[in-house]
């Protein structure tokens, strides 16, 4: 049976690009995984606003993520409703908006961080992940060792990404603790 396929928010795909680790997301997605217009245009005017460490990120919606378009109006719809939700909360908006309308389109896992977009597309009932996810995985199935997961992590808080510990693994004891 094939794997899921996965659509990748713009925090997610940042935070990879800027620890250098695109690479590693391709080794295991490449096949399966999409992002929006809306999260390539997101990417690119960071870039451009002096955000550095996104160009990985970028050229990866051109070779090997699929870069889909909402244009169903009903996934218009959709859209516009949860972009003005996610919108009234800095840092949120057309990314996240777009990932979850493409995940539910495919029946594909969303792979988002910030916590209202999680609880919202755990709701609509679509299989959530999010960066430490994706590390956890990695590391548990082998494609990363648990200091290679470390260190990806650390590079990725380095770069901005707000964690609920300085570690990986307290984090994910700390996100543990929370169910």
């Amino acid at each position: 049976m094939p794997e899921a396929a996965i659509c990748f928010d713009t925090s997610v795909l940042r935070y990879f690009s800027q620890a250098g680790a695109m690479g590693i997301l391709e080794a295991r997605y490449r096949g399966r995984a999409c992002t929006s217009e809306e999260t390539r245009a997101e990417l690119a005017y960071q870039r451009d606003h002096g955000v550095v460490g996104l160009d990985a990120a970028l050229e990866a919606l051109d070779r090997w993520i699929s870069c889909l378009v909402i244009d169903d109006p009903t996934e218009v719809a959709e859209f516009t409703r949860l972009k003005a939700f996610f919108s009234r909360q800095p840092h949120l908006g057309r990314g996240e908006a777009a990932a979850i309308v493409l995940a539910r389109r495919l029946g594909a896992i969303v792979a988002v961080d910030e916590r209202s977009a999680r609880t919202h597309a755990a709701r609509a009932g679509l299989q959530v992940v999010g960066v430490i996810g994706i590390l956890r995985a990695m590391a548990a199935d082998g494609d990363l060792t648990w200091s290679q997961a470390e260190g990806i992590f650390a590079r990725m808080v380095a770069s901005g990404f707000r964690a609920p510990a300085v570690t990986l693994r307290a984090s994910l004891e700390k996100l543990a603790g929370r169910d």
